[in-house]
């Protein structure tokens, strides 16, 4: 059965709290996960303006999914972010506290510049189905994520990782 991405999202954000940062709804349960999300656009916004406009001008939700309804499959979850311009977090905190609030805020940049492509282009069914389209909108996200890596001085292993990933998928 498939359910649309305003029912999930609706399911979601059931119970979370609401708050507003730089234009974008944080739901959250505690907030432990709004003070990082809070930190990492903080720290965006001073450290990359560009890319911080970027994240503000397409991204307009991020959704805290852990301990949440498990009939919430990630992957659903990843598909209905693009269609309501959110980000679905399901990572721990020790997972966040792993990357650190820098490598947060690139990984939603990534995630702003699909959508940007997506929502400008009207391409999500080809975001889905056509292999190469997507791909290649990943790419130019990716690359965006490393220009955000290197102008916040993540450290050199995320940056290592997202080149080796670009060399793979020249």
């Amino acid at each position: 059965m498939r359910i649309s991405a305003k029912h999930i999202f609706a399911l979601s954000i059931r119970d979370l709290q609401k708050k507003e940062l730089g234009g974008i709804h944080i739901f959250f349960s505690n907030n432990a996960f709004l003070d990082f999300v809070g930190k990492a656009l903080e720290t965006l916004k001073l450290g990359d303006p560009s890319n911080y406009t970027l994240l503000t001008s397409n991204l307009r939700n991020i959704i805290e999914l852990l301990g949440k309804d498990t009939s919430i499959r990630m992957e659903s979850a990843y598909s209905a972010g693009f269609l309501v311009e959110g980000y679905f977090d399901n990572s721990t905190a020790l997972q966040r506290s792993d990357i650190g609030p820098k490598r947060y805020a690139c990984n939603l940049v990534k995630h702003a510049a699909i959508l940007r492509v997506l929502n400008k282009g009207n391409l999500y069914s080809e975001w889905m189905s056509n292999k190469l389209i997507h791909r290649r909108i990943l790419r130019s996200a990716m690359e965006r994520e490393l220009k955000c890596c290197r102008s916040l001085d993540c450290e050199a292993k995320y940056i290592h990782n997202i080149e080796r990933w670009l060399r793979w998928h020249e």
